[in-house]
C-alpha cells in the first residue's frame, strides 16, 4: 500500500486503552499489514476493507490523548490529519472516562469537519443506573455518534451503515467553543485569514491554534495565505497574546479548561439517569473537576508533584525502608528501624546473597579463592541484582499511572515550567526519581517523546545527587580530607 494513495481514507483515533485496536481488527477482519505511509518513514497500520462494492482504507493512527502535544502520537497523527485530508476521521471516545475521553474529539473537530465519534465499551453500563441518549448528542455536536462495544461486537452493523453514509454526505458540525474572553482576538486572526482567502471553518481553526502556540499551525498558514501573509497574521496573534498576558489571561489554560467544561456539558446531554438521576451527574462533574484541577496554573503542578512525591516514597520504602526508617530513627525506635532494613526487598536479598557468601568462605578450604567467590562473585552479583527490584518498581509505577490516565494530566500541569528547560512536562518523573537513584530514572527517560528531549533529560540526570553515588562521594571526602570546607569542596567537584 506504501507508494499509493487510497481513497477513500479512513482514519481511526483514539486515547491508548480506548479499544481502538480492537475496533480496527474488528472492522478490517485482522488483515492489517504494517506499512510505512506515503511521504513518512513512520510504520502506520492499514488495512483495505469492502464498505458494499467500494474498497476503503482504513488507517490505525497512533494512540493519542490530544493532537496540539509536542509527542510522537500527537505529532503524527495532526499531521496524518492536516496534510492526508482524510475523507473520514473516527475519533473514539471511552465511555468509561467520560468527560475526559470526548476532549479529543472536540478538539479534532476544530479543524476538520467530517469527523465521527464512537463511544466504545458500551457494554459496561448494563446494570448501571444510566442510558445513552445519542440522538441528543447528534443533535447538539451536529456529525454522527455511534455506540459499540467491540470486544462483543455490539453496534458494529450501525457502525457499518454511518461509515458509509458519512462517506457519501456531507458532515456539518453544528458544535461552536466559545472561548469567552478569547473570543475576540479569535475573531479578529480569523476575520485576518478570512481576508486571505481562507475559509471561516479552517480560518477560526487554526486561530485557536496559532493562540495555544502550535508550531505546525504556522506551517499550515504559511502553506495557505504565503509568508508575507503568515508575518501579518503571526504579528496579529502576538498583539493578541501581549493583550491576553497583560490582563493575566493564558490561552493555553483557558483553550483547555473550556474545552474540558464543554466535554462535561456533553457528557451530561449523552448520560441519562434511568432510577437514580444524581449517581451518574455527580461522577461526570466530579471526574471534570480532577481535570480542572490538574491543569490550573499553581493547583495543578502542586498536585501533580505531591502525587509523585508519594510514588517515589512508596517505591523507596518497598525497596530500601526509606523514609520509614528515617521516622522510626528520629522517635527513637530502633528495633522499628532494624525491621523496616531487613524486610525491605534490599534487606532480604542483601540476606540472601550474604547468606551464599558465607557459605562458599565455609565451603572453600583456599582464603583467597573463598574471598573471591564469596566478596568478588556473589558480592558482586548480589549488589546488581538489588537495584532490578527498584527498576521494576519504577516501571510498574509508571505504567499504573499510564493506564490511570495521571500521567498525561501531570505531564501538562508541569509543561510550561519545563518548557522552560527545553523539555516536556513528561521529564518531570524521571527527574525526581533520579534523586533517589540515577539509574532507574536514566530508565525511565523511555516515557519522553523525542530523541533530543531523551537525552537533555538525560544529561540533566546525570549531575543530580542520587542516593547511591553520594555514599560513595561521600566516603571519598571523608578519606580525603577532615575539614567540612574540604570534603564540601570534593563533593561540589565530584559533581
Amino acid at each position: 500500500m506504501a507508494g499509493e494513495k487510497c481513497r477513500p481514507l479512513v482514519a481511526l483515533m483514539g486515547a491508548p486503552n480506548s479499544g481502538k485496536s480492537t475496533l480496527f481488527n474488528r472492522i478490517t477482519g485482522r488483515s492489517e499489514r504494517v506499512t510505512n505511509w506515503p511521504g513518512t518513514t513512520v510504520a502506520v497500520t492499514v488495512a483495505e476493507t469492502r464498505l458494499d462494492s467500494t474498497r476503503v482504507c482504513i488507517a490505525d493512527l497512533p494512540g493519542t490523548y490530544s493532537i496540539s502535544g509536542s509527542g510522537f502520537e500527537e505529532k503524527f497523527a495532526r499531521d496524518f490529519i492536516l496534510q492526508e485530508n482524510p475523507d473520514l476521521i473516527i475519533v473514539l471516545a471511552d465511555l468509561t472516562t467520560l468527560p475526559r475521553s470526548l476532549y479529543l474529539p472536540l478538539e479534532v473537530l476544530e479543524i476538520y469537519p467530517r469527523v465521527m465519534i464512537v463511544l466504545t465499551k458500551s457494554d459496561v453500563l448494563r446494570g448501571k443506573n444510566v442510558r445513552l441518549d445519542i440522538e441528543a448528542l447528534e443533535r447538539k455536536i451536529g456529525i454522527p455518534i455511534v455506540a459499540i462495544s467491540a470486544l462483543r461486537g455490539e453496534g458494529l452493523d450501525d457502525l457499518w451503515k454511518k461509515i458509509q453514509r458519512s462517506l457519501k454526505t456531507k458532515i456539518s458540525p453544528r458544535i461552536k467553543i466559545e472561548y469567552g474572553v478569547l473570543e475576540p482576538y479569535i475573531a479578529q486572526i480569523t476575520e485576518l485569514l478570512e481576508k486571505h482567502g481562507v475559509d471561516r471553518y479552517t480560518a477560526r481553526g487554526l486561530a485557536i491554534k496559532l493562540l495555544e502556540g502550535l508550531e505546525v499551525a504556522k506551517d499550515i498558514v504559511q502553506t495557505l495565505v504565503g509568508r508575507e501573509g503568515l508575518k501579518e497574521v503571526l504579528a496579529k496573534v502576538e498583539e493578541a497574546k501581549k493583550e491576553l498576558t497583560r490582563k493575566g489571561v493564558d490561552p493555553l489554560t483557558e483553550i483547555v479548561n473550556t474545552r474540558y467544561r464543554v466535554a462535561e456539558e456533553l457528557a451530561n446531554v449523552l448520560l441519562k439517569p434511568r432510577e437514580n438521576p444524581r449517581e451518574k451527574t455527580t461522577e461526570v462533574v466530579k471526574v471534570s473537576k480532577i481535570d480542572l484541577a490538574f491543569t490550573h496554573p499553581v493547583a495543578g503542578p502542586l498536585l501533580s508533584i505531591a502525587i509523585l512525591f508519594v510514588v517515589f516514597l512508596t517505591i523507596f520504602a518497598i525497596n530500601i525502608g526509606f523514609p520509614l526508617t528515617f521516622i522510626a530513627e528520629l522517635a527513637g525506635l530502633e528495633e522499628l528501624v532494624e525491621l523496616f532494613e531487613s524486610y525491605s526487598i534490599v534487606g532480604i536479598l542483601e540476606g540472601v546473597f550474604d547468606t551464599l557468601a558465607e557459605a562458599a568462605r565455609n565451603a572453600i578450604p583456599n582464603p583467597i579463592l573463598a574471598s573471591l567467590v564469596a566478596d568478588g562473585i556473589i558480592g558482586g552479583v548480589g549488589t546488581v541484582i538489588t537495584f532490578l527490584p527498584l527498576i521494576a518498581m519504577v516501571f510498574l509505577f509508571i505504567g499504573l499511572l499510564e493506564d490511570s490516565g495521571l500521567l498525561p494530566r501531570i505531564a501538562v500541569s508541569v509543561d510550561r515550567l519545563f518548557r522552560v528547560f527545553g523539555v516536556s512536562g513528561k521529564a518531570l518523573f524521571p527527574t525526581l526519581t533520579g534523586f533517589g537513584c540515577n539509574v532507574p530514572a536514566a530508565m525511565a527517560t523511555r516515557i519522553l517523546d523525542s530523541k533530543e528531549e531523551r537525552l537533555s533529560t538525560l544529561f540533566a540526570i546525570s549531575v543530580i545527587p542520587c542516593q547511591a553515588r553520594l555514599v560513595v562521594i561521600m566516603a571519598i571526602a571523608l578519606t580525603l580530607s577532615a575539614s567540612p570546607i574540604g570534603q564540601s569542596l570534593v563533593v561540589l567537584y565530584s559533581y
